[in-house]
């Protein structure tokens, strides 16, 4: 076979292949198309694994990768924990600070160690404030003075310490007072009301705004603050620093001078700054409840004054629950010329007056309410021993005795008197070494010795410095060891018998006979 012949087969065979071929490549380029197709359909492309982003380790059971952990304040990061307090916050008790975590300590005035108070120069270091004029910055018309702030006033510098009660016990709050604030008030003829005739306003309208313009003068409120701050150094308890600020206030002696002299006035005569009350250490009804009012006011309470016009006197009321408040008010009376239970507002004041319903309210501020509720129940308490017929009993005394202790109560006159003589003491009060005193009020002893007048409650004696008062079948006498009681031979307790000048007791059983012994029981 030469090489130009091919067997039919063959040709056959290839004709074929040449068909098939011709057929897969007419058919592929439609393939390529649907397959094409199918690969743009939505969740039908397929990414190879070796393309997919490698899982980021994470930290353990504190914390997937990228996420805080439960331990505060670290965050996970590719399998590392990182000190994040921005980021995640710190742990319970502490707080985040110039990018760390430390102690979270408040200050009395809310201000947290070691941020600035509001109140400058005034720095909170570990929950107490301090001045730190150089961190904290000072108040408007005033510059530092190494840590303190300076102003044009603060000169005659003159340390006092102020007394206060406080559940019984008695303390000294000790502060700074400026003889040049004090002089340049003194200086100061009042202030004036102006107002257009068209729009005449009414009484309160005027006595709330120069109320308010005396106690909010900004001189004395700069220099007022480091008192205040004393105040809540005393105690971290707000409710506690407003009693703190009122037992001091009310412990502040009476002017009795600047009485008389409003009494020869007729009221009319120029009034103190809340802070001359301090320097003077001495104020009337009117001067003391604005200085209250001005230190509740800065403590952040809701204040008050309450005016009673008829007996020329003036009050505080701070902001309280209904139930314990002046005519529904919303404010509980608080007396300021002596020691005085809050509530407390059916007694005898200065001047032996009796108070009725206040004739007007004059709102100072907004803030914080007083819980009265353990004074309403002590004044309640109080009113009911006052109004027993004397003497009282033992139990009944000894109740009054821890109420007057409580709350510093002053059962002697210590109040300033007037220089007088036994002629020419106002009606009302008593001559004693030289001076005009208050009088003791109905039904009460006095003593006049080296300290001054002292008036006893009805009942009572008074003897080496307090006063004395034994039960019904006792009585009293004046010894070196203070007051004494004994039994009264001639009135002996039912189930005693009188003996040689002695009550004795009865016997259970057999008879009782007298012997020079004593009182004997035979069987």
């Amino acid at each position: 076979m030469n090489q130009m012949e091919w067997p039919t087969a063959e040709i056959r065979e290839v004709g074929d292949e040449i068909k098939f071929k011709n057929l897969v490549l007419g058919v592929a380029p439609v393939l390529f198309l649907i397959l094409a197709a199918v690969l743009l359909i939505p969740g039908c492309t397929s990414t190879s694994p070796t393309n997919a982003p490698e899982k980021q380790p994470g930290c353990g059971n504190q914390a997937p990768s990228g996420e805080c952990s439960s331990a505060k304040p670290y965050y996970c990061d590719n399998g590392t924990l990182l000190y994040e307090p921005a980021e995640c916050g710190c742990a319970d008790g502490l707080r985040v600070y110039n990018g760390t975590c430390i102690k979270l300590i408040a200050c009395p005035d809310g201000t947290l160690t070691p941020d600035c108070s509001s109140t400058k120069p005034y720095l909170c270091q570990n929950g107490v404030l301090v001045e730190n004029a150089s961190v904290c910055g000072c108040p408007n018309g005033t510059i530092p003075d190494n840590d303190t702030c300076m102003d044009i006033y603060m000169t005659d510098p003159s340390v006092r310490e102020f007394p206060y009660t406080l559940y019984g016990q008695t303390y000294n709050l000790t502060t700074t007072l400026y003889g040049g604030l004090n002089l340049y008030l003194s200086t100061q003829n009042g202030y004036e009301y102006e107002y257009n005739s068209n729009n005449i306003p009414s009484q309160q309208e005027i006595e709330s705004s120069v109320s308010e313009a005396v106690i909010d003068q900004p001189d004395q409120v700069r220099l007022i603050n480091n008192l205040v701050a004393s105040i809540e150094n005393a105690s971290a308890n707000k409710q506690d620093q407003a009693r703190i600020a009122i037992s001091l206030v009310q412990t502040i002696p009476y002017d009795w001078t600047e009485y008389y002299q409003a009494v020869d006035s007729n009221f009319s005569s120029n009034e103190k700054y809340p802070y001359q009350v301090l320097y003077s250490d001495a104020g009337i009804c009117e001067d003391k409840s604005e200085l209250l009012a001005l230190l509740l006011e800065k403590l952040g309470f809701g204040v008050a004054l309450l005016e009673f016009s008829a007996q020329d006197h003036e009050a505080v009321g701070i902001s309280c629950p209904l139930q314990y408040s002046i005519v529904n008010s919303g404010y509980c009376f608080i007396e300021t010329t002596s020691p005085n239970i809050i509530t407390y507002s059916t007694g005898t004041y200065i001047g032996n007056v009796t108070l009725g319903l206040p004739s007007s309210i004059i709102p100072i501020s907004d803030g914080l309410s007083f819980n009265a509720s353990q004074e309403y129940a002590d004044a309640q308490e109080y009113g009911e021993l006052e109004a027993l017929s004397n003497p009282l009993n033992q139990s009944d005394y000894a109740e009054w005795v821890l109420l007057v202790n409580k709350y510093g109560l002053v059962i002697g006159n210590t109040n300033a008197s007037i220089t007088g003589s036994n002629a020419s003491c106002p009606i009302g009060s008593t001559y004693c070494n030289d001076l005009c005193w208050p009088g003791c009020s109905d039904g009460a002893s006095s003593e006049c010795n080296s300290q001054g007048l002292v008036c006893c409650p009805a009942g009572s004696t008074y003897c080496n410095g307090e006063c004395g008062q034994c039960g019904e079948y006792q009585v009293g006498s004046c010894t070196a060891q203070g007051w004494q009681c004994e039994y009264n031979p001639d009135n002996c307790p039912p189930g005693m018998h009188s003996c040689n000048g002695d009550c004795w007791d009865g016997c259970s059983r057999g008879s009782w006979r007298c012997t020079s012994q004593g009182g004997v029981c035979y069987v």
